[in-house]
């Protein structure tokens, strides 16, 4: 058994690898009914597909109430759940979308680290990894996607992402809390708790380098048969730019987001 894991941090070009992950899946088990294996490690028995991911209820995160932040325990304890079942599970392929609403790593860490050793121990593979994105792109990013792809909601402006300290090093406080640091606004976050989390993972990509997913996917996992839209899915187009004086600000407030990238991606 292969399980994936992806944490998605949003803006860091999450859908297109979760839409290109739910092609593999697609296709392998097409491939399976069909009695057709594309791999040797086959134990006829398809694949899983697991999204941990619940819409906030309003869509821009600036703005979200910080009840709409809250996990609930239904949502806590259905991911702890599922972390117990992993080992178990008889399948060839199991994905595992990690996104919005659901408890952050720091906060799983223990119950998952115990997952990971059981599938590892069952002699099984276990490839958890995540996508970051230099920060200033993101915030050009996130500014671009609320102001074009949320009419309903307040615009949102980088003078607001400078001086709204929920803001800063969103890629950060996402990794550990999820969505739920917007609830409080103000949450621990330390390089030695990140370092943690990222000592779990197998592989941190980059949007700059995202061509590398397929790359992997293809030489450890899946073969070279296996279907990859390389489109990148664009949710917006960049009309809106910070000026030079707002990204010299954003550099300022976003260090700890500029430490987790170019830590990550150079490590992992």
């Amino acid at each position: 058994m292969i399980v994936l894991y992806y944490y998605h941090i949003p803006k860091c070009g999450g859908t297109y690898i979760h839409l290109n992950i739910q092609k593999i899946m697609k296709h392998f088990d097409f491939m399976h009914r069909n009695r057709q294996d594309f791999t040797p490690a086959l134990q006829c028995s398809g694949s899983l597909q697991k999204s941990f991911f619940a819409h906030p209820s309003s869509s821009h995160p600036t703005h979200l109430q910080h009840e709409s932040c809250n996990v609930n325990n239904e949502e806590r304890e259905d991911l702890q759940h599922f972390y117990k079942t992993i080992p178990d599970l008889k399948k060839d392929f199991v994905y595992i979308h990690h996104h919005h609403r659901y408890p952050g790593l720091k906060e799983v860490l223990p119950d998952l680290k115990k997952c990971i050793d059981r599938v590892k121990q069952n002699g099984d593979q276990f490839y958890m990894f995540t996508c970051l994105r230099s920060a200033i792109p993101t915030i050009t990013s996130h500014v671009n996607y609320v102001n074009q792809a949320c009419p309903n909601q307040p615009a949102i402006s980088f003078t607001e992402m400078i001086d709204e300290e929920v803001n800063h090093n969103f890629q950060s406080k996402y990794l550990l809390y999820n969505c739920e640091f917007y609830k409080q606004g103000k949450w621990s976050t330390t390089k030695e708790d990140i370092q943690e989390i990222l000592n779990i993972m197998d592989k941190v990509y980059s949007v700059e380098n995202i061509k590398e997913i397929e790359r992997d996917f293809k030489t450890y996992f899946f073969g070279k048969s296996i279907p990859w839209d390389r489109n990148k899915v664009l949710a917006t187009n960049k009309i809106f730019t910070p000026t030079r004086k707002e990204k010299e600000e954003l550099f300022k407030k976003n260090k700890l987001d500029l430490w987790l990238y170019n830590y990550a991606t150079q490590v992992l």
